[in-house]
């Protein structure tokens, strides 16, 4: 009787047992899940959706990140299959293009379209996927001495145990990321991603229209970029460290609203034609103004918002403890999304639109994500973000100049669902597979994705 028991639990504890933790944020004093929206809610009525993947840590492979075959692109297939959509023969197929960046290959980015084939009249489907390719990789790989699986080459490596050679190969391949991101590098990386956002929108604007718009300074392309923006709402996937480049690049573009924060800074332009800095400003300023009004979801495959507010925090004052200072702070030390724009939009879409929402999904396995908590909300949901009048932009009807506290225009909302199994005895988890990469194969949080929990 021993001997069974003691295989059955072995079998069990070495294959795995799923972390069957499932969690959506409730309402205030309510049991009641907080709604989100899904991609499909702005297809509806011939909507068109544009939806940015943002890659954020890992392996940063040229190849995979936004090709046929990577994780971003089947996580286009997946959204379409659930949708019913296929892809559309007007945009040739999907390949990853160069993000170049004075001179050096920087990142990639590629473009597609999937349509509704039946009569049901469902919107267009735009995709742009976008990563900071091989900066992170490379830099790892150099200064760290990895191989190519993120394992040291040094004689320490083969006297690892497997459990702690696994962990030090996660710590190797991406939690690296944020500390090269928090470095010298981040108003590079910022530009690489910016760049990356701003050729992918100007590539369908080009396949969209049906004149040619070779030149981005002229008034056909500046009508085309109009109204690419003025048909539909942008959404924006962001895996793990992605989301803040997102919300650190919107801060750091144009005359883009930081939620009342300094301005991040953008790698120093290296143009020394002053016509064609001016139009390179031009282009920046005109098309910030259009994307940041028209993102209305960012859906965060796992994210270290928490933790990188770490390194902004700023020394306490004079007499001042470091808990009382932690205890009574306010502050949002890493921005997110401003949306002050939202109050002052006057375009077609700000009649039924609602707040921005930021939906944040987490695995409790996984070692580089954090759960949003009220606190976090408090302070950063809040920050430059109040907008009493925002039943009244919804509307059409002119904003209230004086807002009234409480109301919001950005909302926080958690999802936990387990992406990996728990091995071990219950001891370990894996995980990479908690991370972000392993939502793009989980069929639930593609659901969640697709059809929000409406």
């Amino acid at each position: 009787m021993r001997r069974p028991l003691a295989v059955a639990l072995l079998a069990l504890g070495m294959s795995g047992c799923a972390n069957l933790y499932t969690h959506v944020d409730t309402a205030p004093n309510s049991p009641d899940p907080l709604r989100f929206r899904g991609i499909e809610d702005y297809l509806r009525d011939g909507r068109t959706l544009h939806v940015m993947q943002v890659h954020g840590m890992g392996e940063h492979s040229f190849e995979n990140d936004c090709d046929v075959g990577s994780e971003n692109l089947k996580l286009q297939e997946a959204i379409a299959d659930r949708l019913g959509y296929v892809r559309s023969n007007e945009y040739p197929r999907p390949k990853a293009e160069t993000i170049d960046l004075h001179g050096t290959k920087a990142g990639t980015y590629s473009v597609s379209k999937f349509v509704d084939p039946s009569a049901r009249g469902g919107g267009q489907l735009l995709f742009s996927c976008v990563t900071w390719g091989e900066t992170g990789r490379i830099l790892k790989q150099g200064i760290l001495e990895l191989d190519d699986q993120f394992l040291e080459t040094n004689e320490n490596e083969r006297h690892r145990a497997p459990v702690n050679r696994a962990a030090k190969r996660f710590v190797n391949r991406s939690f690296s990321d944020p500390v090269i991101y928090l470095g010298n590098m981040g108003p590079y990386i910022r530009s690489v991603v910016w760049k990356g956002i701003q050729e992918s929108v100007v590539r369908h604007v080009q396949f969209q229209s049906t004149v040619s718009l070779a030149s981005t300074d002229t008034p056909a392309f500046q009508k085309g970029l109009d109204g690419f923006f003025h048909e539909g709402a942008t959404a924006v996937i962001s895996d793990s460290l992605g989301s803040r480049i997102v919300f650190d690049v919107l801060c750091s573009v144009g005359g883009a609203d930081c939620q009342g924060a300094d301005r991040l800074e953008l790698a120093a332009e290296r143009e020394r034609n002053a016509s064609q800095l001016a139009r390179n400003a031009a282009l920046d300023e005109l098309l910030v103004r259009r994307l940041r009004v028209s993102i209305h979801s960012v859906y965060m495959l796992a994210n270290q918002l928490p933790l990188l507010e770490l390194a902004y925090v700023e020394p306490p004052t004079d007499g001042t403890s470091l808990e009382d200072m932690i205890a009574g702070t306010t502050q949002c030390f890493g921005p997110l999304i401003g949306t002050k724009h939202v109050l002052t939009d006057t375009s077609a879409l700000s009649k039924n639109r609602g707040n921005v929402q930021i939906v944040a999904f987490t695995d409790v396995n996984d070692a580089l994500s954090y759960h949003l908590t009220d606190a976090f909300k408090e302070r950063c949901a809040s920050a430059g973000n109040t907008a009493g009048a925002i039943g009244a932009a919804t509307q059409g009807a002119a904003p209230s100049q004086e807002p009234e506290s409480g109301s919001k225009a950005l909302e926080i909302i958690n999802v936990t669902l387990p992406n990996s199994r728990l091995r071990w005895f219950f001891a370990y988890s894996d995980l990479a597979k908690a991370h972000s990469s392993g939502f793009k194969e989980n069929d639930r949080a593609i659901d969640y994705l697709v059809h929000g929990n409406d």
